[in-house]
């Protein structure tokens, strides 16, 4: 992919997307806080940008996420606590960004 930019909020209209891969572009936004309507999506890769600002609380809205890559990006802040609902969550890469190094003992 080449897509550049951000990522538009009307992403949380695709509400039957499973698979959600935008790694290795050049996307230069905040994370959109209407991720957390994606409650249907597995996995959502995002990593190998240079995505900024915090993690969404809303993203712990999505209970079905498995897989979830924000890695190599400039994301700060913390882990949201609401990432304690993310049950099947197997797979969280969030190396290489500026986030604080204290994961919430609830997740």
């Amino acid at each position: 992919n080449n897509f550049v930019g951000h990522i538009p909020r009307e992403i949380g209209n695709l509400k039957n997307l499973i698979i959600i891969n935008m790694n290795d572009n050049k996307l230069t936004c905040r994370l959109p806080e209407e991720f957390g309507q994606l409650k249907n999506t597995r996995k959502l890769n995002l990593g190998h940008n240079d995505l900024s600002g915090s993690i969404p609380e809303e993203m712990g809205n999505m209970i079905c996420l498995e897989e979830l890559y924000l890695d190599n990006n400039n994301l700060s802040g913390s882990v949201p606590i609401s990432f304690s609902y993310l049950n099947n969550l197997k797979h969280f890469y969030i190396h290489k960004n500026s986030l604080n190094e204290d994961i919430p003992i609830e997740v």
